[in-house]
């Protein structure tokens, strides 16, 4: 089983050190490759080599079993071309891309032979060699098509994924996906806007009075897809939906009492941000407008949020809580 991680940023990392772990061997692809890497979690250190590539070769072409994307969404969209070749004709991949990238990838690619993930928690990539896991990361992989191929290569990665540590395996990502995505789409965007870690946005009466807003669009526009989102014994997010009979200030207590599993959890929009990079608003929200747009759904609360990232990003305005005077008019005409 050959298997090729492209991208070793914070994500491709983590994973990849997941799978060295577990005795499973893989090639990376990066801009950078160094081959040597320090990771740091628990206050614990090990070390991480890894053969890797900055472009593919010749020989790699059409002989791998799966390739993981674990890049920037933007970078995905530039070179998804590139790598697919990598793969023999009864290849898999596998998306740890942030956000919903499935949907662009099945473009491009059959979704019988897409896998999907969600990763939770949190890490930092330092360069060129350094990545710290903060929040360790754990792993909910399935297939993003439920007429997935039952083929014996599909047969063996789930064994292979079976034995690695913090991950699970379930029949259909898309549930889980857009109900990672929800969180993603108020976290990412709303710490970069206000320039503070995860569980301070979730302790802003107002970040969190737009994040219900933006909540409220995702459940619309998941309707619409046919995408019922995942639920536990503890939590349903329809409960947040605006149209139920569930008193405002208890969704604003659910959001509240999220705040200390991500104590310091610096979200990955920040720190492109902090890092004076392009971030990845336009396929995390812009991707929720997008799919509206087909369904001609209004998403005011997305709009304006892919907006004030950009002007961020374009250092029109600084990070501040001062930006979410921005939402002070929308809030008050819904």
């Amino acid at each position: 089983m050959k298997i090729a991680i492209i991208g070793l940023g914070a994500i491709g990392l983590d994973f990849s050190n997941k799978l060295i772990s577990s005795g499973i061997s893989l090639t990376g692809f990066t801009r950078k490759p160094v081959g040597s890497y320090k990771v740091f979690e628990k206050n614990k250190s090990s070390k991480l080599i890894i053969e890797s590539y900055n472009r593919p070769r010749s020989e790699d072409l059409g002989c791998y079993d799966l390739i993981v994307f674990a890049l920037k969404n933007q970078i995905l969209v530039r070179t998804l071309s590139i790598y697919l070749p990598l793969l023999k004709k009864d290849g898999y991949v596998l998306c740890l891309q942030n956000g919903i990238m499935e949907y662009f990838i099945a473009e491009h690619f059959p979704v019988n032979r897409l896998l999907g993930a969600v990763a939770a928690g949190n890490s930092i990539y330092n360069p060129p060699d350094t990545v710290n896991i903060s929040h360790p990361v754990a792993y909910t992989i399935g297939a993003f098509n439920s007429f997935h191929n039952a083929d014996r290569t599909y047969t063996d990665l789930i064994e292979i994924f079976s034995k690695v540590p913090r991950v699970k395996i379930v029949p259909n990502i898309l549930s889980a996906k857009w109900k990672k995505l929800l969180f993603s789409s108020i976290l990412n965007p709303l710490s970069a806007i206000c320039g503070a870690t995860a569980d301070k946005i979730l302790k802003n009466d107002i970040a969190v009075e737009v994040g219900l807003k933006i909540i409220d669009e995702i459940l619309q526009v998941a309707d619409c897809e046919g995408v019922e989102i995942s639920k536990s014994k503890l939590f349903s997010p329809y409960i947040l939906k605006s149209n139920n009979q569930i008193p405002h200030i208890i969704k604003h207590g659910l959001l509240h009492l999220l705040a200390p599993a991500i104590k310091g959890m610096v979200i990955s929009m920040l720190q492109d941000i902090e890092a004076g990079r392009e971030t990845e608003i336009d396929y995390i929200n812009g991707m929720v407008k997008r799919l509206a747009d087909t369904h001609n759904i209004s998403v005011p609360f997305n709009v304006l949020t892919i907006q004030i990232v950009k002007e961020i990003e374009e250092k029109k305005v600084l990070p501040s809580f001062n930006n979410l005077e921005r939402y002070r008019k929308l809030l008050d005409t819904v």
